[in-house]
């Protein structure tokens, strides 16, 4: 079983990814930073919303469950993402 973690640089997600590896879960993670993260399973750039049908099916292949962590956080600068 494979879980795709969005999300996983912030409060929650790093939460979810710590608990999701002590249980022993095969993990996927998509971040919109993923040079923020530390090897905690296979690790992507999360494609944009005008990006191709392909780019998300690609990230979903083999994946059983999905854990969706990623938001946008009204009090930083858009520019950050």
């Amino acid at each position: 079983m494979k879980v795709l973690v969005t999300g996983a640089t912030g409060l929650i997600g790093r939460q979810v990814t710590g608990r999701l590896r002590q249980a022993g879960f095969d993990m996927r993670i998509a971040s919109r930073r993923p040079e923020r993260l530390q090897a905690a399973g296979e690790v992507f750039a999360l494609p944009g919303a005008d990006a191709p049908d392909d780019a998300f099916l690609a990230l979903m292949r083999e994946v059983s469950h999905v854990v969706h962590c990623a938001a946008l956080n009204n009090d930083r600068n858009a520019s950050d993402y």
